[in-house]
């Protein structure tokens, strides 16, 4: 004789498989989420490895300056030296625009316009004060020093000669940039920004607040946004002598070049890029501990 049994799974059983189902998940995806993460991390690390020996090999063939040109004279009276535009020149050694594009920066590429070449989006930013010193010699501590920083918001024609700075003319059009970490010194836009705010492009940092980024004593523009770090709450800084490393933006000087290698850290005190401004915030000596780096290069 047949039994007419049917095995099955109860109402119960099944809404503890659901369970048992949504506990697992809620274990799994941040787990996943922070390997994803840790994988945009390491690749931003891998690019500023690139980047430093485009940069070496620039300075090599340029007797061992650093990638440094004129300001555009539409932003600034009286031109002076600084590094705008630095990836453009540092292009032609790497020959890859994604290696100045880290994964986890939002800002994507544009396909070609006018210039005939890529806007790529550039998620570095070159040191001001490496910008405006003439060469690798005057560096007393490249250990210490920062050479590059994350930025978001810059896409850049780098693929360009001088980064097709003569063709440039919108408000809104960008150079690679350069900053010393404190608010209002990030330089990215060829035209000085009169319009109202929310219109044309910015380049901001991408590191949190790195400390001493205030600027106390004259008008600031928007540097910084109240965001974390792009990555953990932290971001990547490729130091002068090559080393990468992963820091909170607290580790970090920001300011213009120290008085002297043991000199503290200040809120005022330093010239800013050409400009006499002696209200500018000073970076830590590189003799000093109380930072891993700073943007000082003495």
């Amino acid at each position: 004789m047949k039994s007419d049994c049917r095995h099955g799974f109860t109402l119960t059983e099944i809404l503890i498989a659901i369970g048992v189902i949504v506990v697992l998940s809620g274990i799994a995806f941040p787990v996943f989420a922070r390997a994803k993460a840790a994988s945009k991390k390491a690749g931003c690390l891998a690019n500023e490895h690139q980047l430093w020996t485009g940069l070496s090999l620039y300075a090599t063939d340029n007797d061992e300056r650093h990638p440094v040109t004129k300001t555009p004279a539409t932003l600034f009276k009286k031109p002076f030296d600084a590094g705008m535009g630095w990836a453009g020149r540092v292009f032609p050694y790497i020959k890859s625009a994604k290696s100045f594009h880290c994964d986890g920066d939002a800002t994507q590429s544009q396909p070609k316009d006018g210039t005939g070449t890529e806007l790529a989006s550039v998620s570095y930013a070159l040191n001001l004060n490496v910008s405006v010193t003439p060469n690798q010699a005057q560096m007393v501590a490249p250990s210490k020093t920062v050479w590059l920083f994350e930025v978001t918001g810059n896409q850049a024609h780098i693929g360009a000669p001088d980064e097709a700075v003569g063709k440039l003319t919108q408000e809104s059009d960008q150079l690679s940039p350069i900053g010393d970490g404190t608010q209002g010194a990030i330089l990215s836009n060829i035209l000085p920004w009169t319009g109202p705010v929310g219109q044309g492009v910015f380049t901001t940092y991408a590191t949190g607040h790195i400390d001493n980024w205030q600027v106390r004593h004259a008008p600031v523009a928007d540097d910084y946004e109240d965001l974390p770090g792009r990555h953990f709450e932290g971001s990547n800084f490729l130091a002068a002598d090559g080393h990468s490393v992963w820091l909170p933006g607290a580790k970090v000087s920001a300011g213009g070049n120290a008085k002297e290698s043991n000199s503290k850290q200040t809120d005022q005190g330093c010239n800013l890029i050409g400009a006499k401004l002696f209200l500018w915030p000073c970076a830590e000596g590189t003799d000093l501990a109380e930072h891993t780096l700073t943007f000082s290069l003495r």
